[in-house]
């Protein structure tokens, strides 16, 4: 199988990715799905610096301590374009380490595409077919899944960024996204072939403290945090006309909040703030039809809640104390560099 993940910076490829391979090392189920156990070999293109401490963060949070584990990283450059050597060698190394370990191998992780493709242009066909080439050889060489990460287009016009080939030839999309205001990432396969569909699947980032530096400040990484099933709640999509109303309402409360009001408003209240929302894009009136409009979608969705004339997001009818959070914001090591040592 030749799958390929694709999500923004900082959407948490590279954690989901390596939460992936933990479990395949492990063959622990993953995400209630059976898993077969075999060899991972991450080969990292990119991000070397941070590459130690995100696999010490997997290390804790998968594998006990003083344990060998069948899953090997290179961090190196390679050319899956021009040539087939960079292919032959991880071939070569995805079997030795199988073979040490007594496992077959399972899973080969690339990260990232644009760093794999030898100076090449994403968007030519004639280069990324070479490179699709050389991961079929990898998977069919191994019997292992390929797993390759990439990038969206900027402007959200496509799931990947692109020749058409990246997906055509491939076995698997999955889609990485992160929610702008709950920090929520969700996970969905937009491309599938010869499986079911997987349900929508969504993790928070977890921040996992290694220690300290020199200078007495935490060295951190991060690891995915699932949330389960039954808690994820995918907001329904709003049309521009009716997300205007929504963010109004998100203002009003994080304005009350902040001056430890209860976070909910008066129609009136509201429809102040959408009209000086409509006024700060150039649109002087309208608000008080915009509002009730889009009042009856907003409730129905579960977006906001009224308890007799005060309005709130769903669930935001008490007190809260505000919780503030952001996104975390080299040479090359030889092809395989063994993570068993840094597990022992």
């Amino acid at each position: 199988m030749l799958a390929f993940m694709t999500g923004k910076s900082n959407a948490g490829k590279s954690p989901l990715a390596l939460d992936i391979a933990a479990h395949v090392a492990t063959g622990r189920p993953w995400q209630e799905r059976k898993v077969k156990a075999g060899h991972v070999l991450y080969v990292s293109t990119e991000g070397w610096t941070g590459l130690g401490d995100r696999i010490e963060a997997i290390r804790r949070e998968h594998f006990p301590e003083g344990v060998e584990v069948p899953f090997d990283c290179a961090a190196t450059s390679i050319d899956l374009r021009t040539s087939s050597r960079s292919a032959k060698d991880i071939i070569a190394s995805s079997l030795e380490g199988a073979q040490r370990f007594g496992l077959p191998p399972g899973l080969v992780i690339i990260d990232t595409l644009s760093h794999a493709l030898g100076g090449g242009d994403e968007s030519n066909p004639e280069h990324v077919r070479p490179v699709i080439k050389n991961c079929q050889l990898i998977a069919s060489e191994t019997g292992a899944a390929v797993l390759m990460l990439h990038h969206p287009t900027k402007n959200d016009s496509s799931d990947y960024r692109g020749s058409s080939i990246l997906v055509n030839d491939t076995d698997l999309l999955i889609k990485v996204e992160t929610d702008p205001k709950s920090r929520v990432r969700t996970v969905t396969t937009p491309r599938i072939k010869e499986f079911a569909e997987i349900e929508p699947m969504a993790f928070r980032i977890k921040v996992v403290e290694l220690g300290q530096d020199d200078e007495g400040d935490p060295i951190t990484s991060v690891v995915v945090n699932w949330i389960p099933a039954a808690d994820v709640e995918f907001e329904p999509k709003l049309t521009p006309a009716q997300q205007e109303p929504l963010d109004a309402l998100i203002t009003v409360l994080a304005n009350k909040a902040d001056c430890g009001l209860l976070p909910s408003a008066t129609f009136s209240e509201w429809k102040q703030q959408l009209k000086t929302l409509r006024a700060e894009k150039g649109k002087a009136t309208g608000e008080d039809q915009a509002l009730h409009r889009s009042l009856k979608v907003l409730k129905e969705s579960g977006l906001v809640a009224q308890t007799t004339i005060r309005y709130a997001r769903e669930g935001e009818m008490t007190p809260v104390t505000p919780v503030y959070s952001a996104p975390l914001r080299s040479g090359a090591a030889p092809l395989l560099t063994p993570l068993r040592s840094a597990f022992l």
